[in-house]
């Protein structure tokens, strides 16, 4: 089988890498079977027309392929940022709330220690107690608004990330477009 190349021009027109493509699938179509499964193949005709293919594809193509392999890195990125976002969040909120559960602590001996001291007075004691209470469910409150505040910082970078891959999806769709209208029928 002879292989022709097409002119080494920039433009290499739709018909030449059809042609091409016939003569790979010509290539293998007239190649020697083995128990109908493995092929005989001459490599170096083989990799001689996939190469001439590769390098007369459009410029459309290669620039999607770009952009897929972009966005395939922007989308990798936004997961570990997103992860890191939200483990740091986690993080933030569990030191807060072991803070508050400390200060609670320390508020709660402190009372006691008051409480202890003023025995006599009933008062002071249920003062005291509704005292530490109040702190613990003031550093329960805390913490939780310090988690939903990260919760919806990772839900704005989500957001965020996820305009951008619908944006570099707008784009893909408008490059298979373009591919597509510029295909004509031989």
């Amino acid at each position: 089988m002879t292989t022709t190349m097409p002119s080494t021009n920039s433009k290499t027109s739709e018909s030449d890498i059809l042609r091409m493509l016939d003569q790979l699938e010509a290539l293998i179509d007239g190649s020697r079977h083995f128990f109908s499964h493995a092929l005989w193949v001459d490599l170096e005709q083989f990799f001689a027309l996939t190469s001439t293919i590769r390098q007369h594809l459009p410029d459309d193509i290669r620039r999607a392929t770009k952009v897929a392999r972009e966005s395939d890195k922007i989308i990798e990125q936004a997961r570990v940022d997103a992860d890191r976002i939200r483990k740091e969040a986690i993080e933030d909120a569990e030191r807060v709330l072991q803070d508050a559960r400390r200060n609670s602590d320390r508020m709660t001996r402190d009372t006691q220690d008051q409480v202890d001291r003023m025995v006599a007075e009933h008062e002071v004691l249920h003062r005291a107690q509704q005292a530490g209470r109040e702190v613990f469910a003031q550093a329960q409150d805390d913490a939780l608004n310090v988690r939903q505040g990260a919760d919806e910082y990772a839900r704005d970078v989500l957001s965020q990330l996820d305009d951008v891959l619908s944006k570099a999806s707008i784009h893909v769709r408008r490059g298979l477009e373009k591919l597509t209208r510029d295909v004509k029928p031989e």
